[in-house]
């Protein structure tokens, strides 16, 4: 089934007398009502659409007119919604300045787009509100179109504008004689189908009559003869339409390859464009590349720089941490050693053995007394005396000769142990220094070949840069770019001239459009008004022709016939009506001068009945008026064509001269495009070679770039290598160095045990033998008469408090002198705690700042790495 273009739907808002009404228009439709419920209304709206002209409704003279009457709001519109093989569209009519508008917009009628919602139900919105919702859903709508003829061209497809063509029911240049047939139709009250065929005929012949005038005739007998050879006519041009039809899809195929080929031009253009767009960037992206990595390379050195920064301000702090800490560590084992030091089972700790030296003075005291004491038992035994402390000092020489024997042997093994730790250290010392001097000797070539390295990739480096920065060709670059844009300007000055000229063509056709319109109105006026009066001849001589067809049996004839004088008296009182009238059967009675039986004088009346040849005089009178009529619509018909004629004709004088214009700006500007088309090319083709060139160069040079980078690298493992056989060979020698060291002190230590071994026999020995000399001394006291107890007594308490003395100044030299030089850094423990704490804050607080510092800086260089990154993504 054929699917055609049709009027869908109407929706009329706040039209006419009807609020809100939608009336489907998609299948057979019946009007039925009580007089007065709007169906003239609906279908008035409904031929306005086909027919587009207010003055051809059927509205009475004296009714309102269409616009006043279904327009009387400023939100007051009608919709037209038209269904298409694919789809639909509405037609948005509306009253403007007192005038009608016709918008088309490019959707299905919806309600959500012309209502809001409010609490009172739904509010209309205004035009303005209405066409910003709908460019707000990215719907299309047309501009205004306010002219009749405008808006009938788009509507039966004559309109010449591409963008109006999805928008017609038909396709029609000569479509004029469409929307009167559908108006008189309309407007027929006898839809038969002899009136439709007899309505459809005289549409197509131009004769716009109503049914009250004279109908139009077609004698089909005489025009037989006429179809019989129309026929043979007809099957020629049925031949033709089918050749017309492949002619039509030939030249739609070559139209259709003129058009690929144009859009394969516009493509290769907008190609070379985007091509040297994205060479452009290219290069724009290199520089912003090699900028970010600067500036990359700049945060990445910050970052390293603080880090190191933090690193050695937190290394001097910790290691002040660390020494304080061993401060403390070693005053704490200094203050715990000395508070648990042991002499022997009797005197432990520093405080006790404090408290013994303390007495040294006192016993110090009671020795000289004692001595005195003993001294004065002994004044009278001189010489015993004498004789024994010879044999004491003897002894005690012997002694003090044994201790300093082995004290010396002690002394010279310590001094040779002494010094064979140092020819230790001296040995491994030099072996440490031949071990820096073979890394120096092995790394400086290295270093040497690293610098050279280093130097030559900085060099290829700076070197790359100064290509990656460079515009190669960048002035005949700039050359062509300047001239294209010249040719653009020219371009875009022509383009700026045609769109000017075609808005003159279009103001031209408006123009005479609207003029053409006036003039046609002005023609129906005259045309209508000799119609009216034509029509009232034609009444006329209609009414002449019967009374003389029915003249025969009237009677009137009877009165002529029969009755002689009566149009002196008669025809004075009787009726026209009565005179022709065939069906009175009259009689000849009595005659005589009465009227009913009543006589009347006549002679004052003039007498109203005309003679046959009156009324054929008057017919003649009436026909001759009537031609001239005919002859003045025919006259008025061809002035109208004629002024049409030189209307269009002027019109086409003046678009055609603009057009020539348009043509030569065209020409000029198709010569633009070529002379552009080829710069374009030449720069394309200088942008290709300079990055050709660019890209050969950084060709070159990165391998060498990669071969120094390696070479770098290689230089850099071999110093670590010899850096970690340096260090390896370090620490061999320090283990080798603390174990022959640890086989030296343990000697040390054993000659150490076989001294105090050997002076403490000494001393035993000694002490044996001074017991037994002065067991031999008090006998022979005791045999002189002296009082041996008592002395015995005085040098058993001297004894011990030589013993005592002995032990404070041994208790002095091994413990009290040590822990008055020991005491000090005790007594700095709270002061070696108190920086300890104050060192730690300022490492939190070093902390802290640092990675507030190293956070700001990884949030910067985050951004710079991630915009590197898009760049490297880029290049890619």
């Amino acid at each position: 089934m054929m699917k055609i273009r049709h009027l869908n739907k109407i929706v009329f808002v706040k039209s006419a007398d009807i609020d809100y009404q939608e009336i489907n228009l998609n299948g057979n439709v019946h009007f039925t009502g009580d007089q007065g419920v709007g169906k003239s209304t609906v279908l008035r709206a409904i031929l306005f659409f086909y027919n587009a002209r207010t003055n051809k409704l059927g509205i009475n003279a004296g009714d309102e007119n269409f616009l006043d009457f279904y327009f009387k709001y400023a939100n007051s519109y009608i919709f037209y919604e038209i269904k298409t093989e694919h789809n639909k569209f509405t037609i948005w009519l509306t009253k403007e300045l007192n005038r009608q508008v016709y918008r088309i917009i490019d959707t299905e009628y919806d309600k959500e787009m012309f209502f809001e919602k409010t609490a009172n139900g739904y509010r209309p919105l205004k035009i303005e509100e209405i066409k910003h919702k709908i460019r707000e859903k990215d719907i299309s709508i047309s501009r205004k179109i306010s002219l009749f003829n405008e808006f009938r061209d788009i509507l039966y497809g004559a309109n010449k504008e591409p963008k109006f063509k999805p928008y017609s029911i038909m396709q029609s240049f000569a479509y004029q004689n469409v929307p009167n047939t559908i108006t008189n139709i309309f407007l027929n009250a006898q839809l038969n189908s002899d009136k439709i065929k007899q309505t459809i005929i005289r549409s197509l012949i131009g004769d716009e009559l109503s049914e009250t005038k004279q109908k139009f005739q077609i004698d089909l007998s005489t025009i037989r003869k006429d179809i019989s050879e129309f026929e043979q006519d007809f099957n020629d041009i049925s031949d033709f339409e089918t050749t017309k039809i492949k002619a039509k899809k030939l030249i739609s195929v070559a139209d259709d390859f003129k058009k690929a080929q144009q859009e394969r031009i516009l493509t290769a253009k907008n190609l070379g464009e985007s091509l040297i767009f994205f060479q452009n960037k290219l290069i724009e992206t290199d520089k912003e590349f090699t900028k970010t990595k600067q500036s990359l390379d700049i945060s990445n050195g910050k970052i390293i720089a603080i880090k190191e920064e933090h690193k050695n301000s937190e290394k001097l702090i910790n290691d002040a941490i660390t020494v304080l800490k061993s401060k403390i560590l070693d005053a704490e084992n200094k203050k715990g050693y000395w508070e648990n030091v042991k002499v022997d089972d009797k005197l432990i700790g520093i405080e006790n053995i404090l408290k013994v030296v303390a007495n040294e003075k006192t016993e110090q005291n009671n020795k000289n007394a004692k001595d005195n004491e003993l001294k004065t038992l002994k004044s009278k035994f001189e010489s015993i005396e004498q004789k024994y402390k010879i044999r004491f000092t003897q002894i005690k020489n012997d002694k003090d000769t044994s201790v300093n024997t082995l004290k010396n042997q002690y002394s010279n093994f310590k001094n040779e142990i002494i010094e064979n730790k140092q020819k230790t250290n001296d040995y491994f010392a030099q072996k440490v220094e031949d071990i820096n001097e073979i890394f120096e000797k092995n790394t400086e070539t290295l270093q040497k070949e690293k610098e050279f390295s280093q130097n030559k990739l900085s060099g290829l480096l700076r070197k790359r840069d100064r290509i990656n920065t460079q515009d190669f060709h960048k002035n005949e670059i700039e050359k062509l770019k300047l001239k294209i844009i010249e040719i653009e300007k020219k371009e875009q000055k022509n383009l700026s001239d045609i769109q000017i000229k075609k808005n003159n063509i279009e103001n031209i056709r408006k123009q005479f459009q609207s003029e053409e319109e006036l003039h046609e109105n002005k023609y129906e006026t005259e045309n209508n008004k000799l119609i009216a009066e034509l029509k009232q001849f034609e009444s006329k001589v209609k009414d002449i022709n019967l009374k003389l067809q029915s003249f025969n049996n009237s009677f009137y004839k009877y009165l002529s016939d029969n009755y002689e004088g009566w149009e002196n008296n008669i025809a004075k009182v009787c009726d026209e009506t009565i005179l022709f009238t065939n069906n009175l059967k009259p009689k000849l009675s009595e005659i005589n001068n009465s009227f009913y039986g009543i006589e009347l004088d006549l002679t004052e009346i003039e007498s109203k009945v005309k003679t046959i040849s009156e009324y054929e005089n008057d017919k003649e009178q009436i026909h001759n008026k009537v031609e001239q009529l005919k002859t003045e619509l025919q006259r008025l018909n061809n002035k109208f064509e004629e002024e049409k004629t030189k209307f269009r004709k002027n019109r086409t004088q003046q678009i055609n001269s603009i057009k020539k214009k348009i043509e030569k700006n065209e020409a000029e500007n198709y010569q633009n495009q070529i002379i552009k088309s080829k710069s374009e090319i030449q720069q394309t083709e200088l942008i290709e070679k300079a990055r050709n060139e660019k890209i050969k160069l950084l060709a070159e040079i990165s391998p060498k770039i990669t071969t120094t980078e390696k070479e770098l690298l290689l230089n850099e493992s071999k110093i670590t290598e010899q850096k970690d056989i340096k260090k390896n060979q370090k620490i061999k020698i320090a283990e080798d160095k603390k174990q022959k060291i640890k086989i030296l002190e343990e000697k040390l230590n054993q000659k150490k045990q076989i001294l105090k071994t050997g002076l403490e026999k000494t001393e035993t020995d000694y002490d044996k033998n001074k017991q037994i000399i002065k067991d031999e001394q008090i006998n022979e006291l005791a045999g002189k008469g002296a009082d041996t107890d008592k002395i015995k007594i005085i040098e058993d308490d001297l004894s011990k408090i030589e013993n005592l003395l002995s032990k404070i100044k041994q208790l002095k030299t091994q413990f009290v002198n040590k822990y008055e030089v020991e005491k000090l850094e005790i007594n700095k423990i709270p002061e070696y705690a108190e920086n300890k704490k104050n060192n730690e804050t300022q490492l939190v607080e070093l902390e802290t700042e640092n990675k507030k510092e190293l956070l700001e800086l990884n949030i910067e260089n985050k951004k710079i790495n991630t915009h590197f990154d898009n760049l490297y993504t880029q290049k890619k």
